[in-house]
């Protein structure tokens, strides 16, 4: 949904006439990097911590006693509500 923000954003500023067609690709490219890179990244670094067995019920037993560890993870990895 936040791409979609994004693209919405962008192009209404070009049908508006108030950015050239480049400068709305541009824009849109810088803005969507800004927003998922950081989550790719870290869904990337925390995804090495699934897919063995051990690894994983070690992992989610560790950060189970904390609940908030868990909530920066899933915004980390979602970002906000816009």
């Amino acid at each position: 949904f936040h791409s979609a923000k994004i693209a919405f954003e962008n192009v209404h500023l070009f049908l508006s006439k108030k950015i050239r067609r480049e400068e709305m690709e541009i824009k849109y490219t810088d803005e969507w990097q800004n927003q998922f890179e950081k989550r790719l990244r870290n869904g990337r670094i925390i995804q090495q911590f699934f897919g063995k067995e051990k690894l994983t019920n070690l992992f989610i037993k560790s950060i189970k006693p904390f609940p908030f560890i868990i909530d920066k993870m899933i915004k980390a990895t979602h970002g906000n509500v816009f």
